[in-house]
């Protein structure tokens, strides 16, 4: 069977928060199970007409799900993440392989070149954050020679949860494209309260940058 794009893109992001957010807050078996799921989508996002198991893919998703509402629902009562995610990321590794197989079969079929097929999402483009909503991010100034001045105001949908984190993985993935990066709240890294300021006032951007704001604003959405 197939799966839709819209659906493999939602996916494929929430997977990319999870394994960010996790890796900052050190929740090593949770980030590399969301790593595994990841690589796993990007193959449908770089082949989407490849025929899939749809069901081994839902089953892979929901105990993957399973797993993380219980690993997160231990670091929120204060305890230890002693979940071994190992098995789960075996069967995801070896269902990429069967996947990465396929498509590199269909694309010879079809004569493209294997090589277009991603076999890991590192290289792959950086996706958005599916979780954030927020206005196009406003052009401030355009100096003649020098970097371009934006603002952003980024909210995140009801029940997201760890909004300071969903923020923080935002200005990791944008800081390294731009000059200068401000943010409000500023201690989202290590002051749990700004989630619930986050949640009812939105988080503010400030940055400049010498790249095309098409290339930018992808970090954003």
């Amino acid at each position: 069977g197939q799966v839709t794009l819209d659906a493999v893109n939602e996916v494929f992001r929430i997977m990319h928060t999870i394994k960010g957010s996790s890796a900052m807050m050190e929740f090593d078996q949770v980030a590399a199970l969301a790593h595994a799921l990841e690589d796993l989508f990007d193959v449908l996002r770089v082949q989407p007409d490849i025929n899939v198991d749809t069901q081994l893919l839902t089953d892979q998703v929901l105990q993957s799900a399973d797993f993380f509402k219980e690993e997160i629902a231990k670091a929120e009562a204060g305890g230890i993440l002693d979940g071994d995610s190992s098995s789960l990321i075996s069967q995801v590794k070896d269902f990429h392989q069967q996947l990465v197989s396929e498509a590199e079969s269909q694309a010879e079929a079809l004569d493209q070149s294997p090589e277009t097929i991603a076999e890991d999402s590192d290289t792959a483009p950086v996706p958005v954050q599916n979780e954030a909503k927020q206005e196009k991010p406003v052009l401030i100034d355009l100096g003649e020679n020098g970097p371009a001045s934006y603002y952003a105001k980024i909210y995140f949908e009801e029940g997201c949860q760890m909004e300071n984190m969903h923020a923080f993985a935002i200005v990791h993935n944008l800081e390294s494209h731009v000059v200068d990066c401000y943010c409000f709240p500023a201690d989202i890294a290590d002051n749990e309260a700004t989630a619930e300021l986050i949640q009812k006032q939105g988080f503010t951007l400030f940055f400049t940058a010498f790249e095309p704001e098409e290339d930018l604003f992808v970090f954003l959405y």
